[in-house]
């Protein structure tokens, strides 16, 4: 099944999500993590990596290699 993922970048959270396309409105996982932004720019690449990884051990589907933002 090919799934479908999105990533909300706000200034105080990183919101994650993966939908399967036949049910959109029933995601798969969801998920959030704090932003941190006064960590600086590195640390918010981090915080986005780390919701990736978090969804694809939940849903135990790899990375999606196309991820809306």
């Amino acid at each position: 099944m090919a799934t479908l993922w999105g990533i909300d970048l706000g200034g105080t959270k990183i919101e994650g999500v993966v939908l399967d396309p036949s049910a959109p409105d029933k995601p798969l996982a969801r998920l959030r993590v704090p932003t941190d932004a006064e960590k600086g720019y590195t640390h918010i690449r981090a915080q986005i990596l780390k919701v990736c990884d978090l969804l694809a051990k939940e849903t135990g589907q790899p990375i999606a290699r196309r991820i809306g933002m």
